[in-house]
């Protein structure tokens, strides 16, 4: 468009200046002269009024007019923009079928790119709005927060379980946090218990006595993060120590717990009768010879030693039970009902359950 306004622009230009050429000799030649008086006055005057000049005035005006008009037919006309069709666009999808002049009715080309620049607009998804965006930011920072809070668990959860494996690695452990947000401890020795001389972090709780089939995963059961430990796995040095406590060798309460214990050492195959003789002196609280304390201490030792170099597989469940029957007369010998309450419960659970002994 520029250029076709340009090339006119030039055009009348050009015909401007021949005009301005052609009538100065027009004038010149009617025989006009121009004089300047003193009052700066142009004055145009007749030099001749003879027949000839007028003549030649009608001559060059007849030159001058046939210039112009052969200078306007050659100057290009200015494009127009089209008017806009009355007729509504056709429906996205489908050509339009009106035919082109000249073509025998076929269809237009025209009306078919037209219905494709429809179609393909129509096709294109609708730009997400400050809602959507706003959705989808939140759902991202959800799942990040959960990722995050996740991790966090799995850390806190392995220094616990790092915790008691470093006291006894030769067993598998294995920490989880409920869906109630509690923390649970677990060991596949005798279906959950602890045995002694392992201190337990005071933020778990332990498995109460009882019978129970499977392996580390069916024992934990619903839990919503977890971490475990095997026998074979490498136990990293202690970075910051973890809070213990004798609170989550918590069971329920046995009446009578000496005589309890009392009896169940009574004949019991496998124990030295030093192991009855104490556990009466205990529950009556009458004093105990240092040097028996010691003794009975070794045979607790060697029985678990017994136990764990059995474990996984050829664990004997007789063992299992002097093993918790020692550490019950041990802890109560120290004055640690709580401790003597939980071994012996979990003597009773195994020895008495219909499902048989500790494997």
């Amino acid at each position: 468009m520029s250029a076709l306004i340009n090339h006119a622009l030039a055009r009348v230009r050009y015909a401007l200046l021949l005009t301005a050429s052609y009538w100065r000799f027009i004038l010149q030649a009617v025989g006009l002269r121009w004089e300047a008086p003193r009052n700066r006055a142009v004055v145009w005057r007749p030099a001749c009024r003879s027949a000839m000049a007028s003549h030649r005035f009608a001559s060059v005006m007849f030159l001058v007019s046939t210039l112009c008009v052969s200078a306007r037919a050659q100057t290009p006309p200015t494009p127009q923009s089209p008017p806009a069709a009355s007729n509504p666009p056709p429906a996205a999808g489908s050509p339009s079928t009106t035919p082109a002049a000249g073509s025998g009715g076929g269809v237009s080309q025209t009306g078919v790119v037209r219905s494709e620049s429809v179609s393909a607009s129509s096709q294109q998804p609708a730009p997400v709005g400050l809602a959507g965006k706003a959705v989808g930011a939140s759902a991202v920072g959800a799942v990040a927060g959960a990722a995050s809070a996740d991790a966090t668990a799995r850390v806190r959860l392995q220094r616990i379980v790092d915790a008691v494996a470093r006291q006894e690695s030769r067993l598998a452990w294995a920490a989880g946090d409920r869906p109630d947000d509690t923390t649970v401890l677990i060991t596949d020795l005798a279906d959950g218990w602890i045995p002694p001389g392992v201190e337990i972090p005071s933020v778990v709780t332990l498995l109460e006595p009882g019978r129970r089939r499977g392996d580390l995963e069916a024992l934990l059961g619903e839990v919503k993060t977890a971490v475990m430990h095997t026998p074979d796995r490498y136990v990293p040095e202690e970075d910051e120590s973890v809070p213990t406590s004798p609170r989550p060798r918590h069971a329920p309460e046995i009446e009578e717990l000496g005589w309890e214990l009392s009896s169940a050492t009574h004949w019991r195959d496998g124990l030295p009768r030093l192991a009855h003789t104490l556990a009466k002196a205990a529950s009556s609280g009458t004093g105990v010879d240092p040097s028996e304390v010691e003794l009975l201490q070794q045979q607790m030792h060697d029985v678990g030693e017994r136990v764990l170099d059995a474990y996984p597989d050829e664990v004997d469940p007789k063992h299992v039970g002097n093993w918790q029957l020692l550490s019950a007369i041990e802890a109560l010998i120290r004055g640690d009902k709580v401790g003597a309450n939980y071994h012996l419960a979990w003597f009773q659970a195994c020895m008495t359950s219909p499902t048989g002994p500790p494997r």
